[in-house]
């Protein structure tokens, strides 16, 4: 019902949809459709009034616009789409990994950053819970965008510049598999799927790379014994 009004503000749209959880997916039946005014505003232009003999009268007897009804535009729709910065950001962090392979270091940096921005929006999310309105209290999306990653980027990135690997990046990679099958429940913002993708592929890859260098370690240790 939302994307009627914002489906061409992409930008808008995206906004919207990070705040809205699980329930913002039910289907709403008339009552529940009357919070948006045109659909109020044609409910109250059909509906009569009965009276007691029978005889029935509308209840609205004339409407009008008060201001002209327009098209507006939006600047956002000049930017790249959600899903083309998606796309990018899923580039950057694949590129990253891979590079990371084959160079046998570890671009903490990017860990950082990631960090940062999905703690940084968690918050957001987290503060909805405390909402009265009924369709953000419940938001899967929070899975990935967790405001805890700002209290664990620096442990995650101090045990990464090490060569080692926080427990709270293998949770945070639980909750990303989590997040992905939540799409059962949850429509989610455009683009998050294809984030939680790469992100997916980055962690496990680190978790992987860190276990083989650890059994190493553990193997050359045994054998100068």
């Amino acid at each position: 019902l939302i994307h009627l009004y914002n489906n061409e503000h992409k930008w808008a749209r995206l906004g919207n949809d990070l705040l809205l959880g699980v329930k913002a997916d039910c289907i709403a039946d008339r009552s529940g459709q009357q919070f948006l005014p045109e659909i109020l505003h044609d409910d109250f232009e059909n509906a009569m009034i009965v009276s007691s003999d029978g005889s029935k009268r509308p209840l609205v007897s004339s409407s009008k616009w008060v201001t002209n009804r327009g098209i507006f535009s939006s600047e956002s729709d000049k930017l790249p789409s959600p899903t083309n910065c998606a796309l990018i950001i899923a580039a950057i962090l694949v590129v990253s990994t891979l590079a990371e392979i084959g160079t046998k270091k570890t671009f903490w940096l990017v860990d950082l950053i990631v960090m940062i921005a999905c703690g940084g929006c968690g918050l957001i999310l987290f503060a909805m819970i405390f909402s009265q309105h009924p369709t953000v209290s419940l938001n899967l999306q929070i899975l990935l965008l967790n405001p805890l990653s700002l209290i664990f980027v620096y442990p995650v990135v101090r045990k990464l510049r090490r060569g080692g690997i926080h427990w709270w990046l293998k949770g945070l990679t639980l909750l990303t598999i989590l997040l992905l099958i939540g799409n059962i429940f949850q429509s989610y913002a455009e683009g998050m799927n294809i984030v939680a993708l790469s992100l997916l592929i980055r962690n496990t890859t680190l978790i992987m790379r860190n276990r083989k260098t650890s059994e190493a370690v553990s193997i050359n240790y045994k054998v100068k014994r």
